[in-house]
């Protein structure tokens, strides 16, 4: 059976979007097109899907962009890591600049700094 590319729906009297990832077999997080008319919803939803969906932080991300990254949050989820995995994917991160310091794991270093205080 064939799979749509995106679901849309209605909350209320605005049509909200859900794309759907082939990879995971499961559709996003919905997303509102401020539209109330289905038509309209359906263009926007187009034009999001040629020229990038509206990330509040980035301006635009391509729809390939949103599938891969779904893709990466699912799996990690749900593969078998270990501390060692953990850590090699918060090193993944601080050398692409997108997390400066990260603890892994239980033990001294991962101790909150109210309770260190506390106990020094």
């Amino acid at each position: 059976m064939r799979q749509d590319r995106y679901s849309l729906f209605r909350r209320g009297s605005t049509w909200y979007v859900q794309f759907y990832n082939p990879h995971t077999k499961k559709y996003l997080s919905a997303r509102s097109t401020g539209e109330t008319n289905r038509n309209a919803a359906h263009l926007v939803v187009s034009q999001w899907l040629r020229d990038g969906v509206p990330d509040p932080a980035r301006g635009a991300r391509r729809f390939r962009e949103l599938l891969d990254l779904d893709l990466a949050i699912s799996i990690i989820k749900s593969a078998p890591l270990n501390l060692d995995d953990a850590g090699r994917i918060v090193q993944a991160l601080k050398d692409r600049d997108l997390i400066r310091d990260a603890t892994v794991g239980a033990g001294p270093v991962s101790e909150p700094l109210i309770t260190f205080l506390e106990r020094f």
